[in-house]
C-alpha cells in the first residue's frame, strides 16, 4: 500500500512538471526559470500552496487565485494521467525493481508531454525526444524488458530497436514524398519511433508504428462519420505513436506479447 501511495505522489509531481513542459517548451521558455509556475493570463507567479497538484485546482475551482481567470481543466487531467498510468503498470507487474519503475515513469512522462505538445503545436521538440532516446539507450541494461540479458546484448537490442523503428517511419516518409510530393510525416515522428524502438526492441518497436497507424485510421473514420474532421485537416501522429507504445509496453510487461 505504501509503495502504491509513494508512486502516486511522485507521479503527481511528475505530472505537474509535465504541464510546465507542455506550456513552456513550445514557447522556447526555460522549464526552470522562473522556478514557480505562473498564471497564463495575468502572469502572476503562483504561491506554493496554490500549486499543489489536483488539490489546488479543486479548491480554487479552476480559477487563478489573483485574476480569477478560468484555468483549463486539462491541467488537472494531465497531472492525474501520469500517476494513474504508472500505477497501472505497477499493478500489472508488482515485482518491478525501483529502477525499472523509474524508467517506466520517465517513459510515461515523455510520452504525455510530447503527445500534448504535438496536439497543440504539431511539433515534437528535440528537447524532449533526444533526451528520452539517450536515457532509454543509456539505461538499457536496467530496462525491465532487457534486464535478463547481459549488458552488451541489452545495448544491442536498444540500438537495433531504435534503428528498426526509425527506419519504418523513414521509409513511410520517403514513399510519401515520392507519391504525394510532400512530407506525410515529420522527422519528429522518426525520432519518437526511435525512442520506442530503443525501449521495446526491434520487433515490438516496429510494431508500434503499425498499431499507431491502425489507431489513427480508426480515429479518422470515427471523426469523418461524425463530421469532426475535414479531408484537408492535419492529424498529429505523435499521440497515436505514444498510445500504441504504452499499450505494447504494458502487453510485454504483462507477458501478453504478440510475438
Amino acid at each position: 500500500m505504501f509503495k502504491l501511495l509513494a508512486v502516486f505522489l511522485f507521479g503527481l509531481a511528475a505530472g505537474s512538471f509535465s504541464n510546465v513542459c507542455i506550456y513552456r517548451i513550445p514557447l522556447n521558455m526555460s522549464v526552470s526559470t522562473p522556478r514557480r509556475s505562473f498564471c497564463p493570463w495575468c502572469r502572476h507567479q503562483i504561491k506554493w500552496h496554490q500549486n499543489i497538484p489536483l488539490l489546488s485546482f479543486l479548491v480554487q475551482r479552476a480559477r487563478c487565485a489573483f485574476c480569477k481567470s478560468r484555468i483549463s481543466s486539462r491541467y488537472f487531467y494531465v497531472e492525474l494521467l501520469l500517476p494513474l498510468i504508472v500505477l497501472g503498470f505497477l499493478i500489472s507487474k508488482p515485482h518491478l525493481t525501483i529502477m525499472g519503475l523509474v524508467l517506466i515513469g520517465t517513459t510515461v512522462f515523455f510520452a504525455i508531454a510530447i503527445s500534448f505538445i504535438d496536439l497543440d503545436w504539431r511539433i515534437i521538440p528535440d528537447t524532449l525526444s533526444l533526451p528520452w532516446l539517450a536515457m532509454t539507450f543509456l539505461f538499457a541494461p536496467l530496462n525491465p524488458l532487457f534486464e535478463a540479458l547481459p549488458w552488451n546484448e541489452a545495448y544491442t537490442q536498444a540500438l537495433l530497436g531504435a534503428a528498426a523503428a526509425a527506419f519504418v517511419v523513414w521509409v513511410t516518409l520517403f514513399c510519401g514524398r515520392l507519391v504525394k510530393k510532400r512530407d506525410v510525416m515529420g522527422w519528429g515522428d522518426v525520432k519518437l519511433m526511435a525512442c520506442w524502438g530503443a525501449g521495446l526492441g526491434w520487433l515490438h518497436g516496429a510494431l508500434v508504428f503499425f498499431m499507431a497507424a491502425a489507431l489513427a485510421t480508426t480515429w479518422i473514420i470515427f471523426c469523418f462519420l461524425f463530421k469532426k474532421l475535414r479531408s484537408n485537416d492535419f492529424l498529429p501522429f505523435g499521440p497515436f505513436i505514444n498510445i500504441a507504445g504504452l499499450m505494447i509496453l504494458w502487453a510485454c510487461l504483462s507477458g501478453n506479447v504478440l510475438f
